[in-house]
């Protein structure tokens, strides 16, 4: 834990010749040079100082002063216009609003000073508040020294005191203090004597209590009682006490003076002072509760409830009531005293205030006080609007009027009068809604009729003139644009005839560039007059004679001329006429403009949404390109077949972006491009197009060609490699069962003994038809033994007992038993299977299984001797016996198994890498998926980051069903692979394969899509083959393509390379898991993990035992200005209201780079929650959340100790803590905590 480290800022001021040549000389290293030179030095005590000298003359000086923390002033006293800068200077320094410790260092640095040294220093000392030395041409630099005064003195906030002048400074002191003392004047001749205290203090003079007797005396005689208090509180507690009460009393006074002068708001905020002095500095509750109430009074007096409300909350709940009930005609009296003045609005919210806090204290009667006043506030105010004809404000008050009588059961009044009011005043203003409400709540019936015919009356009559005005105004309006277009269409007829005749007969002549040129300027000519909509229908004339003339490039490039709405209506009017056009260019233009003109063609019609019509463009560029694609082949060279293979791809993209599901044969392109990579030898390739062709017989014909190259090759060398691989993994797994079997023998004893105390209970029966040769039945009764077990989490005597019954059925040679009895168990015990299926036996029995599916007797039978070491009975190892001593037996059990694993092999499919051909990468939409990253998968990171890979995969799931609704289904995509690659990390493959088919099983009923897309089929196939040696190049592909061609965040990409590197060093696959996961031991329960893990925090703890001290003290320096409220809040047992002032202040420390307090606050913020009962997962999910808040400090703050306690006492609350109770309490009491945060660390009281 640091030290806390102070950051000051020092404007050194004077010659700057004299002050860089000081300041070098004095040891400090120039960082800038600026218009403000920049020096710094650390000092010895955790302080950084930064110098700051103004090296222009025109500097902003109020500025600098104003941010300065301290000042030097460096001053040639034989110099006069430096005397008159000083001056002047000190006039903005005693001109600023705050004290800036000030120090003026005297010194000619060409010759010695004239003046004496008592003099100059008298001077200083006399007219102004600051410290001064001298610091002549000879003399030695004492710059350190004088940094060390400052900053003391900017810490501690006390006067600047030298000690090498304090000796000179006493005489003149005691003078003054005298004279002051003449005049009277006690608060300055108080601070002079304090200064001659400070001053004995440090020369260690024993006098200097005296001194500051006499200082605090001189205080309280002018009522500075805190001064007073403050000086002698270092050595006389008593004294400094009844001056902290004598301030007290003082305030209470003078705001009983102001009390006497009805100025209430001045006196209540006097009070509440005193009351602040009162608990917090004297912890006097009796004089707190009596400043508090006269506050409360005061407030009231003043029309300010709500901060009489607020003390309220410093009294207990009876006390409250109390003071609540006293207080109900004052508060009224007030209201009353508002209204006279015209203040109703105001009146009505103070009264508004008092219901909330009256109905939580119960007082229904002092609320019916308050409810009688505010309905006679609110008929002044809705009399006042409905007199200033504000019908819909007065409509807002009388809502307000009738929900005080039914709120709080007042009596209601008769107010016809007003509603009648109202209801004119809305007829005036055609409401005829408002009306119908308000005759609704008037009770007189004759006021009722005589509103209603009123308002019918007038509602009638505006109806009609509504409609007889709108009729005739819009009559006018379309006779004369009727006219007016008639007039002009005529005009503009006539001149578009004759140009149209002009361009038919260019046309007739095949002279289209000159008539589209002719009609062109018509339409230009329309469009500058402002005459749009004709000027379109000319440019259609324009376009038909593009279309007729195969000027199909500027037709492309001119269309847009048009609007939108009649460019798409042209375009699909028009569609036979292109077609025709772009049929006759195809033979006369070259190969590259036709394939631009038909792109640009296709792209325009889809632009327009006309897909039907652009279709047809798209299957004459596929043609198109069939053509020239075949023709570049036949030239049969390297770079012509290359270019052949681009067009293949470019064919199937166009096909794959503007048709569904076409089927276009490409077979005679495909045969000359399959043929050329098999004469060079690539039959990857080959293969690859191969598939493409439609024709079965040439595909038959091809891919016997290629199998019959490939067994020339020799595939007898590829399945020695992969064998030699299998067994060396073999071998590595007996290997690591051997070093555990150690372990197992060690603990074989203890284990014996537990079983033979539960014999007569559970295992009797077994043995007994053990002895009567009915082995079935025993290995049936010793499943559900291990089952009972299981139930009772004594693991490893269930695994014990599943070995024997797996035993059994390997004499019986019903191998299919064992697996279907290891399956039973996922299902039955789903809670306790990961520590159930990690025990040494079940790891034995599976691996006995594997190598008899495998076939290799001497593992088996090394297998079967590493049973040797589990605790059994003599009845049960003599079924080992048995098994070891007959290897005919061994030999049969693999014959058995022959013909079943035979059938269990799994052929790699041979589609595979066209579903990866098919995954289209798409950028923009992986920039969307970042946009939404912290919405939907936030939490996925960050328990992947914590590796909970079962939470990580469930919270992906979790989020699909938004993500459909939102139409995002190709990011669900993303997280269902996501989720079902975590589960790989901790589940078997087989386990993880039901889980899926469940999932998409059930996906599939409302979204049928999904499932059938290439990537959840890579999915399927990936998971049904994983830790396959087999399909080991399979499956580095399938992930590779989803790290590639999915849209994934940069989190998940790093976790699918793990899955890579694991994929590439399967000789040991678990390597890789070990670098993610965190490590669990095979044989470790539950409790066992806890113990691990708090003995690490314990050793974490050693390490850092004296910084948690310093740290403490530290906290307790900065309780009044972090940690008041939360203090009060802990005392007053408001848990939750605690933790969220911890979080808030973890925020705060944390931007100041302080990632020590910030992660302590944490912690204490989730002990407080825990307090407050909160649910432990609600907890968990805060803190993830908090952390997530903080960025890149996160990564910071993960690692602090702290922070691994807070997840350390969530995860142990949730199990079985007994047994790291005592390490946790010992974890807890060396926290640097302050006294009144001890009962958070009481977790187990």
């Amino acid at each position: 834990m640091s030290e806390m480290s102070y950051i000051f800022n020092i404007l050194v001021l004077g010659d700057n010749e004299t002050v860089l040549e000081y300041l070098q000389q004095g040891g400090l290293e120039n960082v800038s040079i600026e218009d403000v030179s920049e020096w710094e030095y650390k000092g010895n005590e955790n302080v950084n100082l930064t110098f700051e000298v103004p090296m222009n003359i025109n500097a902003d000086y109020d500025n600098l002063i104003s941010m300065a923390d301290g000042i030097l002033f460096f001053l040639n006293p034989n110099s006069e216009s430096e005397i008159e800068i000083f001056k002047e200077m000190m006039k903005i320094i005693q001109g600023m609003k705050r004290d800036i410790h000030t120090i003026v260092i005297f010194r000619d640095k060409l010759r010695v000073i004239d003046a004496s040294a008592n003099e100059l220093l008298n001077w200083i000392w006399s007219d102004y508040p600051f410290e001064a030395c001298i610091s002549d041409i000879g003399s030695p630099n004492i710059l350190k020294m004088i940094i060390s005064c400052l900053t003391e003195s900017i810490i501690g906030g006390d006067m600047i005191i030298l000690q090498s002048n304090a000796w000179l400074r006493i005489p003149s002191l005691f003078k003054q203090a005298n004279y002051e003392i003449e005049q009277q004047n006690w608060k300055e001749a108080g601070k002079l004597v304090e200064k001659i205290a400070k001053i004995a203090q440090k020369n260690q003079n024993s006098d200097w209590t005296i001194y500051a007797e006499q200082a605090a005396w001189l205080y309280s005689r002018d009522g500075e009682f805190l001064s007073a208090a403050k000086i002698i509180s270092s050595f006389n507690p008593v004294f400094s006490n009844r001056f902290r009460k004598m301030y007290v009393d003082k305030l209470n006074s003078q705001g009983n003076r102001l009390l006497r002068e009805k100025k209430f708001g001045d006196a209540a905020q006097l009070f509440e002072m005193a009351g602040n002095w009162a608990r917090i500095e004297l912890s006097n509750t009796e004089l707190m509760k009596k400043s508090y109430t006269l506050a409360i009074d005061s407030w009231i007096g003043a029309c300010e409830t709500q901060n009489a409300f607020t003390l309220l909350e410093k009294f207990n709940h009876n006390e409250m009531v109390e003071i609540l009930e006293s207080v109900t005609q004052n508060i009224a009296g007030s209201a009353d005293y508002l209204s006279s003045i015209g203040q109703d609005e105001y009146a009505k919210s103070q009264l508004y205030l008092c219901f909330q806090r009256y109905q939580k204290a119960g007082l229904f009667e002092s609320i019916k006080v308050f409810a009688n006043k505010v309905v006679k506030i609110l008929k002044r105010i809705l009399e006042k609007h409905l007199n200033n004809n504000d019908v819909y404000t007065a409509k807002l008050t009388l809502d307000e009027l009738y929900n005080i009588w039914e709120s709080f059961e007042v009596k209601s009044e008769n107010i016809d009068q007003y509603l009648l009011q109202m209801g004119h005043l809305f007829i005036k203003a055609y409401d005829f809604q408002k009306v119908e409400a308000i005759v609704k709540k008037i009770q007189s019936k004759s006021l009722k009729k005589q509103l209603t015919k009123s308002s019918l009356k007038v509602e009638e009559k505006y109806k009609k003139e509504t409609k007889q005005y709108e009729l005739k105004d819009l009559k006018k309006m379309c006779d004369f644009l009727f006219d007016y277009v008639k007039d002009e269409g005529l005009i503009f007829y006539d001149l578009n005839k004759d140009i149209y005749d002009k361009s038919d007969f260019l046309v007739y002549n095949k002279n289209f560039s000159q008539a589209s040129l002719l009609v062109k300027k018509q339409a230009d000519w329309l469009r500058q007059i402002g005459m749009e909509i004709l000027s379109f229908d000319v440019l259609e004339k324009v376009f038909d004679i593009y279309i007729q003339g195969d000027m199909c490039g500027k037709f492309i490039n001119e269309i847009h001329f048009l609007p939108e709405n009649r460019r798409s209506t042209f375009l699909k009017r028009k569609i036979n006429e292109i077609m025709d056009s772009i049929e006759k260019i195809s033979h006369s233009i070259d190969s590259v403009e036709f394939e631009n003109i038909l792109t640009a063609m296709i792209k325009l019609y889809r632009n327009h949404l006309l897909y039907e019509e652009s279709k047809r463009f798209s299957e004459v560029y596929i043609e198109f390109l069939k053509d020239l694609g075949t023709n570049i082949a036949k030239k049969g060279d390297d770079e012509s077949l290359l270019k052949s293979v681009d067009i293949v791809h470019q064919i199937e993209q166009v096909i794959k972006s503007y048709f569904e599901e076409k089927e276009v044969n490409l077979d005679s392109l495909l045969s000359l491009i399959v043929n050329y990579f098999i004469e060079k030898g690539d039959l990857k390739e080959a293969r690859t197009y191969n598939r493409r062709i439609k024709d079965q017989d040439i595909f038959d014909a091809y891919f016997s060609r290629m199998e019959k190259i490939e067994e020339e090759k020799g595939s007898s060398v590829a399945l020695l490699a992969q064998q030699k691989q299998q067994m060396q993994m073999y071998a590595d797994q007996l290997s690591q069962l051997s070093n555990q079997a150690r372990d197992q023998r060690m603990a074989s004893q203890s284990l014996l003994r537990m079983r033979i105390g539960l014999k007569k209970r559970y295992f009797q029966k077994g043995i007994d038809l053990i002895s009567t040769k009915n082995l079935s039945e025993a290995a049936q009764v010793y499943s559900d033994i291990a089952k009972k077990l299981i139930t009772t989490k004594k693991f490893e005597l269930a695994g014990i007992s599943t070995a024997v019954a797996s035993l059994i059925y390997l004499i019986l040679k019903e191998i299919d038993l064992i697996e279907k009895e290891l399956e039973s168990f996922i299902f039955n015990v789903s809670n306790s299977k990961k520590i159930f299926f990690e025990t040494f036996p079940i790891k034995l029995i599976n691996y006995t299984l594997i190598m008899i599916n495998a076939k290799r007797s001497e593992q088996i039978k090394s297998a079967l001797k590493l049973f040797d070491v589990l605790a059994l009975f003599p009845e049960e190892r003599l079924l080992l016996e048995t098994l070891l001593g007959d290897n005919s037996d061994i030999k049969a059990l693999m014959q058995k198994k022959t013909t079943r694993t035979q059938e269990t092999v799994k052929k790699i499919p041979s589609n595979y890498d066209l579903m990866i051909e098919k995954l289209v990468y798409n950028p923009n939409l992986k920039s969307k998926r970042k946009t939404l990253e912290n919405k939907y998968w936030g939490e996925c990171q960050s328990y992947l980051y914590h590796q909970q890979y079962e939470e990580a995969s469930t919270s992906y799931l979790d989020a699909i069903n938004e993500l459909n609704k939102r139409n995002l289904e190709i990011f669900s995509i993303d997280s269902i692979v996501m989720a079902f690659l975590l589960l790989l990390k901790i589940r078997q493959p087989e386990d993880v394969y039901k889980t899926f088919e469940k999932y998409i099983y059930q996906l599939s009923k409302n979204n049928k899509e999904i499932s059938k897309t290439e990537e959840i089929q890579l999915l399927d196939i990936l998971i049904r083959f994983w830790n396959k040696s087999i399909a080991i190049y399979m499956l580095k592909e399938i992930l590779i393509a989803f790290e590639i061609k999915l849209h994934l965040l940069d989190w998940e990409s790093s976790f699918i390379k793990h899955l890579i590197s694991s994929i590439e060093g399967k000789k040991q696959p678990e390597s890789d898991r070990e670098q993610i996961s965190q490590p669990e031991s095979i044989s470790e329960s539950a409790d066992d993990f806890l113990k691990n893990q708090v003995l690490l925090l314990v050793e974490d703890l050693n390490k850092i035992k004296e910084k948690f001290k310093e740290f403490k003290g530290k906290r307790q320096k900065m309780i009044r200005a972090y940690y008041k409220d939360i203090l009060d809040d802990l005392h007053n047992k408001k848990y939750q209201d605690a933790a969220v002032n911890y979080e808030k202040l973890s925020k705060r420390m944390a931007r100041r780079n302080d990632f020590d307090s910030a992660s302590l606050m944490i912690l204490l913020a989730v002990l407080s929650r825990i307090k407050a009962k909160e649910k432990l997962t609600d907890i968990k999910t805060n803190i993830n959340s908090l952390l997530g808040s903080l960025g890149i400090v996160k990564k910071i703050l993960i690692d602090n100790f702290e922070i691994k306690v807070a997840y350390f006492i969530i995860d142990s609350l949730s199990t079985n803590y007994n047994s790291i109770q005592s390490e946790l309490n010992e974890i807890l009491n060396e926290l640097p905590l302050l006294d009144e945060e001890s009962s958070l660390i009481n977790l187990f009281n």
